[in-house]
């Protein structure tokens, strides 16, 4: 059975982030308006809160590979 798990959701949302920047999917703008949405989501037993999540995506998309 799953149980869910936020940190395997920010894991998620930091490889969704890398991925949309290497591969030139989501530049830096369309990256701020899906964050902006992001933003929005409450939290449950298995994702953190939107401002949380948003706060790391962002960190992950300004990193290196």
């Amino acid at each position: 059975s799953y149980i869910p798990n936020p940190t395997h959701e920010l894991a998620a949302d930091c490889m969704a982030a890398k991925t949309t920047r290497n591969y030139g999917w989501l530049p830096p703008p369309q990256f701020n308006i899906a964050m902006q949405v992001l933003y929005t989501f409450g939290a449950d037993p298995g994702h953190p809160p939107g401002p949380f999540r948003v706060q790391n995506a962002t960190a992950c998309y300004a990193n290196p590979p």
